[in-house]
């Protein structure tokens, strides 16, 4: 291989590392994007939550925050379809857990906006 051809590749090869994205970033931004489906992909989004705090341990948060927020609304579910009313305090402290984990997106680069009813 000649020096021109070797620079080439050395240079290419250094092009495709800098576009491709840390995966920590990408593995959060997917699991963001599974949550904020309608209905959400549970199984996806604690994949690629776990995935993204294995690659990155800032994105450790990403998925208890959802868990937190499915927590909350799981609980609210059970209570209805039990019967019992939902409290304004219960819906309080799912939206706030909802923001939460909007807020974890929004750091990781997939801004879902507010949830929409």
């Amino acid at each position: 291989m000649n020096r021109s051809a070797l620079a080439l590749a050395a240079a290419v090869c250094t092009l495709l590392s800098a576009c491709a994205g840390d995966p920590g970033d990408e593995m959060a931004q997917a699991a963001c994007h599974a949550y904020a489906q309608i209905p959400p992909d549970r199984t996806t989004a604690d994949e690629r939550a776990q995935r993204a705090a294995e690659a990155d341990e800032a994105y450790a948060a990403l998925r208890r925050d959802m868990d937190g927020a499915w927590a909350r609304s799981d609980a609210m579910a059970a209570a209805s379809n039990s019967g019992q009313q939902v409290s304004a305090s219960d819906l309080d402290a799912y939206f706030a857990a909802d923001r939460q984990v909007r807020a974890d997106c929004a750091d990781a680069g997939a801004e879902l906006g507010p949830l929409k009813p």
